[in-house]
């Protein structure tokens, strides 16, 4: 039987990186990275769709089908990048989303928010960020963010911010008081986005190829953690 020092479980963006933190900080202990599905890279996936025409090859179609975008302020991100040497590959993209709503919807969410103007996600977190000052500290950690969001908005708003996010965890985990601090930094109107042209499946590509030129780690997929 293998034995290890640490046991890493999930192959996603965190626990590629954490393995990749370790071995830069010279750790010389057996370290075993398991991960359940049959790919590494978590949420992060690029698709890549070659688009053929009658005669010959248009050119290879790239869109991200996991993480969308990444943001300038992320800064442990940053420097990953950095490491990576992946920096350059950097492609700005605009921060301003326009969700579609059907006219009903629309209205209500207008109505509720008392504001006449086009609606996005942005609109919706600004009009709980206020209300919730009226709520202590301690209030806001005894309560998870969905309940924050119902207290002060519609069904319809609560609907349109969980379908829009398509997260679970930051609504029905998170307490509403970090839960604050993270929509807040990161759906900031000011916050810079970008893409990369190399495709973000490159980062997670990146650090398996470097982790694996170390003999002290070990990568497996489909391997599980069992009691």
């Amino acid at each position: 039987m293998d034995l290890y020092d640490i046991v890493v479980v999930g192959g996603g963006m965190a626990g590629l990186n954490t393995c990749f933190e370790l071995s830069k900080k010279n750790y010389s202990g057996r370290v075993l990275l398991i991960e359940g599905s049959g790919r590494f890279g978590g949420r992060v996936h690029t698709s890549r769709k070659t688009l053929t025409g009658k005669k010959a090859s248009l050119g290879t179609f790239q869109y991200e089908s996991g993480a969308g975008r990444l943001g300038k302020n992320q800064k442990y991100m940053m420097t990953l990048l950095k490491d990576l040497q992946l920096l350059s590959k950097q492609s700005s993209i605009t921060n301003i989303v326009t969700p579609l709503l059907n006219p009903s919807e629309e209205q209500d969410l207008e109505e509720d928010l008392e504001k006449k103007e086009q609606l996005y996600f942005s609109t919706i977190l600004n009009h709980v960020f206020k209300k919730s000052k009226k709520l202590s500290k301690h209030q806001l950690q005894f309560m998870t963010f969905k309940s924050l969001i119902e207290r002060y908005t519609s069904q319809a708003a609560w609907e349109f911010l969980y379908t829009y996010y398509g997260y679970t965890a930051e609504f029905f985990h998170l307490n509403a008081y970090d839960a604050l601090k993270l929509f807040k930094n990161d759906f900031h109107l000011k916050n810079k986005y970008f893409v990369l042209t190399c495709g973000f499946d490159k980062i997670y590509m990146k650090l398996v190829s470097q982790l694996k030129k170390n003999k002290n780690y070990t990568l497996m997929l489909e391997h599980y953690l069992r009691n």
